[in-house]
């Protein structure tokens, strides 16, 4: 009888902890809201809330992961503006409270980009310098972490990703403070990658040093193309994006 009791315990013990799992939404087009219908679950018990993550810089691409209800609301409090910001967090707690946030926050306050089709401008030798307009880029197969910042020690195990048209390049953001380093890796359009990575990063000798030194104070974009060619922090230079 003690050996029953003991093994209905460890039972409803399991049903518990199971049933408690916080489960997240999983969004197949991170450029796409109304895509985040999959689910993620997350595995670390200290995990109680789901983390929204609205990157404005980058077109307002959303990423969601696991987090702890301290750190997420923290990072929430902190203001958003849609003017200034980069990026801007949100908490849910499952995923009905998830998707009722995300359908309030994209009708109210942000807003879902068309797909556009752009094209590569750039200084042709034959035409003595002449700015000439090429056919859009081919998108890139990116490597897009399942969490934000990136689990660098998942990144070499992850597929690439196809990327949308509106967002061709594939691209890897390092930023380098006094809380350490955090790397963002996803899809970017020309825009992006002309302002961040073209006209500030590859001017930056601290980015473009090889290898990528640690710095107090860093803020590093690259944008390359081809099949998971971001999956280096610092992608291959025949990889990199001329503009």
């Amino acid at each position: 009888m003690a050996h029953f009791k003991v093994f209905v315990s460890v039972c409803l013990v399991t049903v518990i902890a199971v049933n408690s799992q916080v489960t997240c939404p999983d969004c197949t087009d991170p450029y796409d809201p109304d895509t985040c219908t999959d689910v993620q679950y997350c595995q670390d018990t200290n995990h109680d809330i789901c983390e929204l993550h609205v990157h404005l810089a980058e077109f307002n691409r959303v990423t969601y992961f696991c987090s702890t209800a301290h750190q997420c609301t923290n990072r929430e409090s902190q203001p958003c503006n849609v003017s200034t910001n980069e990026m801007c967090t949100f908490c849910c707690d499952d995923l009905h409270h998830c998707e009722m946030q995300r359908r309030n926050l994209f009708s109210t306050r942000f807003t879902t980009p068309p797909p556009t089709y752009y094209t590569t401008h750039h200084f042709s030798n034959s035409n003595n310098g002449v700015l000439s307009t090429q056919p859009s880029v081919s998108p890139s197969q990116c490597i897009i972490c399942d969490t934000d910042p990136c689990d660098m020690s998942a990144v070499p195990y992850l597929d690439a990703v196809q990327c949308p048209h509106s967002h061709p390049y594939c691209s890897t953001k390092i930023i380098e403070d006094a809380n350490g380093r955090s790397v963002h890796k996803g899809c970017a359009t020309e825009d992006f990658c002309r302002k961040f990575w073209w006209d500030l990063t590859s001017q930056n000798a601290d980015c473009m040093s090889t290898p990528l030194q640690q710095f107090q104070s860093l803020d590093c974009s690259f944008c390359c193309q081809g099949e998971g060619c971001n999956r280096p922090n610092r992608p291959a230079h025949s990889t990199l994006a001329q503009m």
